[in-house]
């Protein structure tokens, strides 16, 4: 299956196959992609897909989650200031409050 990525990447960057695909290939391709999942879920035992997202929730913890609250922190210790107004994103608040047209009431 990774070969066929592969060739399809490497053919339309080549200029090979077109970049966009017939609608009616794109609607086969979606429908097969549909079948292929209805298929695994009739071979899917319910005690092995508990366990399976049992083991995710540490996965997606430690691989989201954490690094999104280290950065967070290390953001937080150097520029030391949560507030908008004052940080590098006031220049674009400050274009968009001029933009806006005052309400005539």
């Amino acid at each position: 299956m990774l070969w066929y990525l592969a060739a399809g990447s490497i053919l339309v960057n080549t200029g090979l196959l077109p970049v966009e695909s017939d609608p009616f290939i794109r609607g086969l391709g979606e429908i097969g992609i549909v079948m292929i999942m209805f298929a695994l879920g009739f071979e899917e035992q319910t005690d092995n897909f508990i366990a399976s997202i049992k083991k995710s929730w540490g996965i997606a913890f430690f691989g989201a989650v954490a690094p999104f609250i280290t950065a967070y922190s290390v953001a937080e210790y150097f520029f030391q200031d949560s507030n908008p107004s004052s940080s590098w994103i006031s220049p674009m608040y400050r274009i968009r409050s001029f933009r806006q047209k005052p309400s005539t009431r």
